[in-house]
């Protein structure tokens, strides 16, 4: 009896959680990738970052520290958007033949 209520609980929880991915995947994902970056850029700055004293080299250094990784998930982002790749795929495999025909 113990093993079936904790399989309904299981796959009750298993279908609230899958129905949750299924309406507010693309949010929860967007979540997590800002959750990531913010900890991330916490976390490396406590443990890794130590900025030089002297001018120019403070200013590219910190630039560096900032926009960096944010730079990095946002290509990242690029790579996972399946709109990125359609239209990458769009641009790369148009037939020139069919252009100008099109055009006569």
């Amino acid at each position: 009896m113990a093993r079936t209520a904790l399989a309904a609980l299981d796959s009750s929880a298993f279908g609230t959680i899958s129905g949750l991915f299924r309406n507010y995947g693309s949010h929860i994902m967007k979540g997590f990738i800002i959750i990531s970056t913010i900890s991330g850029q916490s976390l490396i700055g406590k443990l890794a970052f130590d900025c030089p004293c002297n001018y120019p080299l403070n200013v590219y250094h910190s630039s560096t520290f900032i926009f960096g990784p944010s730079i990095a998930l946002f290509f990242l982002s690029l790579l996972v958007n399946p709109k990125t790749w359609k239209l990458v795929q769009g641009c790369c495999h148009r037939h020139v033949l069919s252009f100008y025909l099109a055009k006569i």
